[in-house]
């Protein structure tokens, strides 16, 4: 009986669930924009942009940068969340067929057809990347490297446009892309390497920012109005990694680019004009906003044989009616600024930095489909954004209510009382971590066992904590005369007392691993945030910020506590740690006559001594730099109190700033007198991070502050140096940084990283403290703002693109009393194909019928 009734309810349950399975999930729909808000600036000087208004080498500042995220669309952008890129106004597909040879090297399968072409900057024209290679014109990007691979790649990418209106009213078409690619390579090459003769075509600066990307692409094809095939040799993990590292995407139409670009060539009444600022060269950089009567009266003068981005091409373009639109656009307007994004600059007023986007359904266009979102934008008519001169003023505007975002990032220190109404939204670009000094050069020769270097080996085993600074010089000045195997390496059978009771022959204690892990254990990084950066930031316990696109997808919060490094520190296992590093030394320490004690000094305090085989004593002392200029000092200065609290080191704070430092953090050797009158043993470093990554880039974060790779910090590998070294890390980290990972080794990427990340968090010779944080104001009763960039936001685009008025409450309704009698209506399914959200819903269909099932057949 009980079995029947078992089965009722899952049936019950399973009529429940279904119909909700198979409802169609809803399309979106577009709406008409409504709503105008006001957002504030920052600017003390009054000045509001650093940089001009030009997509070559403009849009440098953030604020710039902010505006012109509105005006334009994106083919793809990584996602606010995930950071994972994602499709905006364009699609993808991409096609890969490849194998690997014994060395694992990529072999491609796929034929690069003659139809595939590169852009020839010296004979100014496309011509098919076949007879590019056949007529050896290694000078085009992508040639040399494509001229060894038997006419075949391993990627194809089919990337299709969603054809939007150019403000000015013509529509985005394959003419516009192809136009932005061969102006990226005729301004990446210099011709004078070819003909000898000076190319007014080519700027070194932007050269160096494009022509990495150009060298990706072995051919470009296309295939129609809309779309064209990218045909590369570079390969990722994952699909969207490969289509957005190959993406093409204009911002502005291709007329207005010929004539910016005629005004740079031709310097018109006289204005030495580039594409940046130079007070070297006295280049003004070409400006849409302020430069309009310049860009139309170039723009009159374009004829088709000026406009050499089409030579070689069979596509329909129409430069009159292009030049035409532009023209009546800027005397409209007053300004050049012509994009395809969901907002249009609608007025600029320069004396006053004020300015005013407006949604392109003013123009009588359509919404914008962002299609990863299925949504459409702009969702607000206007934001007109103005200026303000103090930080007080844009805080107290926003609490006031008078506008509705202060677009300009604050510790939360400096916001004060924060009322309901207003939101905090955070950006978390800057990272504080401790470098560590782990220099153990003494080691006995005798002992059985070898120490790892890079291409070499040492025998025997590696003293803990044991340091002879400067060992060249110090051995010399006691008549050590010995050849040494590597001369930062200092066998022990070699000393004398008398060079042991040098004050260059020490104890270091994060030459001791566990002491190392003590220290990662013992730092309280949430009472840092709250006590010294007032709430601006985030715990941050490993090379992976909390921020970072990997931190919540590779569960690196369970992998930091497996470690001991956690949020509020872990007291007891930092003191438990630091015992056994303690013990650990002074075993191995008394079999040489040596030992650590701890005495009352000269304060009255217990402190930790390093006795050494001629009975001196030298009290142990940890080199702290504390740079000066920031948030470090109060940070290093904390640090250093527990340490002697906890563990009675004494820690000598050398409070420097940035141009002292660097040079010796960085660039000296580790078992060096690098201060001269001391060495160094902990840091306070900073680093920034500029864009939200995805969890696939965590290779390069692992690699570059863990691996005993590429330098800044303990982990270089600099053979003139002491350095730490494992082989097995270092081959981890070649492999994360400069190898490929191909769609099939996903999974083998995650755990390398991994891997690396508790290699990094074992070794603690980097030890994470807090990612900093700081907020932009926006009044949740004028504007709502559902997205913003994890590590970035609101200087994503995420933000402002899809933000809104906020929606009234929706009053409740009056409880009603259904009627017994009353029978439910049946719900209609329409027919059609099944969607993702169905999907979903028949998987947990599926999931509670063999819940079900399980229930019955489990023993009582």
């Amino acid at each position: 009986m009980k079995t029947i009734w078992k089965t009722l309810s899952i049936i019950l349950l399973v009529s429940m669930v279904l119909p909700l399975a198979i409802m169609p999930a809803a399309a979106a729909t577009p709406t008409q924009p409504s709503g105008d808000i006001v957002a504030l600036e920052f600017s003390a000087t009054g000045a509001l942009y650093m940089s001009p208004w030009n997509p070559v080498l403009g849009f440098n500042d953030v604020y710039s940068n902010l505006q012109w995220n509105l005006v334009h669309s994106f083919g793809m952008y990584n996602h606010y969340q995930t950071a994972i890129p994602v499709e905006w106004s364009a699609t993808y597909k991409v096609e890969a067929n490849y194998e690997k040879d014994a060395e694992g090297n990529i072999i491609g399968k796929i034929s690069v057809p003659d139809t595939a072409l590169v852009f020839d900057p010296v004979q100014n024209k496309w011509i098919p990347i076949n007879q590019a290679v056949a007529e050896n014109r290694t000078y085009i990007p992508g040639v040399k490297g494509y001229s060894g691979l038997g006419g075949k790649v391993p990627v194809k990418v089919i990337f299709n446009y969603d054809q939007l209106y150019w403000h000015h009213g013509a529509k985005l078409s394959i003419a516009d892309v192809m136009a932005f690619l061969a102006f990226m390579y005729e301004w990446s090459v210099d011709d004078s390497q070819v003909t000898n003769q000076t190319d007014p075509y080519y700027d070194e600066e932007y050269s160096t920012a494009t022509i990495s990307f150009l060298e990706l692409l072995k051919g470009v094809e296309i295939l129609n109005d809309t779309a064209i095939a990218v045909y590369s040799d570079y390969i990722d993990v994952s699909e969207p990694l490969i289509a957005f590292s190959l993406i093409v995407y204009p911002t502005i139409p291709y007329e207005l680019l010929a004539a910016m670009e005629q005004a740079v060539v031709t310097d018109p009444n006289g204005t030495n004009y580039g594409w940046t600022d130079r007070a070297t060269t006295g280049e003004v950089g070409i400006d849409m906003l302020k430069h309009a009567a310049t860009i139309k009266q170039m723009a009159q003068t374009l004829t088709p044989d000026k406009v050499y981005y089409f030579n070689g091409l069979n596509i329909s373009w129409n430069l009159s009616d292009r030049v035409s639109r532009l023209v009546k656009w800027i005397d409209q307007r007053g300004i050049a600024a012509v994009s395809n994004g969901p907002f249009y600059v609608d007025k600029f007023d320069p004396n006053a930095n004020y300015l005013v986007l407006k949604s392109i359904t003013n123009l009588g266009f359509p919404q914008i489909l962002v299609r990863a979102l299925n949504d459409f934008v702009p969702k607000l008519n206007s934001i007109e954004f103005k200026t303000v001169t103090t930080q007080e003023a844009g805080v107290e505007a926003v609490k006031a209510g008078q506008v509705a975002v202060f677009a300009w990032s604050m510790p939360r220190g400096k916001i004060g009382d924060v009322p309901p109404e207003v939101k905090l939204i955070p950006t978390a670009t800057t990272m504080y971590m401790i470098e560590v000094n782990p220099v153990n050069n003494v080691y006995d020769p005798t002992l059985p066992g070898t120490i790892q270097l890079k291409g070499a080996q040492l025998p025997g085993q590696v003293i803990p904590g044991l340091v002879l600074y400067d060992p060249k010089d110090t051995l010399a000045k006691y008549n050590i005369n010995v050849t040494l195997d590597n001369p930062n390496w200092v066998p022990i059978n070699v000393l004398t007392k008398e060079a042991m009771a040098d004050e260059k022959f020490q104890f270091n204690p994060f030459g001791v691993k566990e002491i190392r892990q003590a220290l990662q254990a013992l730092i309280n990084r949430q009472f840092i945030v709250d006590s010294i950066l007032e709430g601006s930031g985030f715990p941050m316990m490993s090379a992976l910020r909390p921020t970072h696109g990997a931190y919540d997808y590779l569960n690196v919060a369970d992998i930091e506590e497996k470690y001991g490094a956690l949020p509020a520190g872990d007291l007891a296992r930092a003191k438990q740690l630091f015992q056994a590093g303690l013990e650990k030394a002074n075993n191995t320490l008394a079999k040489y006559g040596m030992k650590l004690v701890y005495e009352t000094g000269s304060d009255g305090k217990q402190w930790l001594y390093f006795v050494k085989p001629d009975g001196t004593k030298q009290q142990v002392t940890i080199y702290f730099i504390i740079r000066i200029e920031d948030q470090r000092r109060p940070i290093g200065e904390q640090i250093a109190a527990w340490i002697e609290d906890t563990f009675n080191i004494k820690v000598e704070k050398l409070i420097r700033e940035r141009g002292v430092v660097t040079p010796v953090i960085y660039g000296s050797n580790p078992a060096s007198y690098g201060f001269k009158t001391n060495p160094w043993h902990l840091y306070t470093a900073g680093w920034v991070a500029t864009t939200d990554d995805p969890p696939q880039f965590a290779r390069y974060d692992v690699a570059f502050y863990y691996a005993p790779l590429r330098g800044y910090g303990p982990n270089h590998r600099n053979t003139a140096f002491w350095y730490l070294f494992d082989q097995d890390a270092y081959n981890l980290g070649v492999q994360l940084y400069f190898g490929t990972y191909t769609p099939d080794m996903e999974k083998q990427l995650y755990q390398d990283i991994v891997k690396m990340l508790e290699w990094g968090l074992d070794q603690a010779f980097r030890i994470g403290v807090v990612n900093t944080a700081e907020y932009f104001m926006v009044n949740t009763k004028l504007v709502n703002i559902p997205f913003w960039g994890k590590t970035t936001g609101l200087w994503s685009p995420w933000g402002l693109v899809f933000a809104s008025l906020p929606q009234p409450p929706t009053p409740s309704p009056p409880p009603t009393t259904p009627s017994p009698t009353t029978s439910p209506t049946p719900t209609t399914t329409p027919t059609g194909g099944v969607g993702a959200g169905t999907i979903a819903a028949i998987v947990v269909v599926v999931i509670v019928i063999a819940a079900a099932a399980f229930l019955l057949m489990r023993k009582k």
